[in-house]
């Protein structure tokens, strides 16, 4: 995945890193990882050793899910 400049939207690419999502969330790095272990936000996917990104699709539908239990 290319480098993405910090104004882009992830949402337009098939993966995100912490980065991106915390930027897209209004949060810190950290929290997208407590949000992972804690929150039921999907875990990332091991691109290799050092790398691991979340598939937008899933993050997405975690989006969904979050926005309409808090309708109920």
């Amino acid at each position: 995945m290319a480098k993405q400049a910090n104004n882009t939207d992830p949402r337009l690419a098939a993966y995100a890193s912490d980065a991106d999502l915390a930027s897209y969330f209004g949060v810190g790095r950290a929290t997208i990882w407590r949000w992972t272990k804690s929150q039921g936000l999907p875990a990332p996917v091991k691109l290799s050793a050092q790398i691991s990104r979340w598939r937008l699709a899933d993050v997405r539908a975690w989006e969904h899910e979050q926005a309409a239990s808090r309708k109920v």
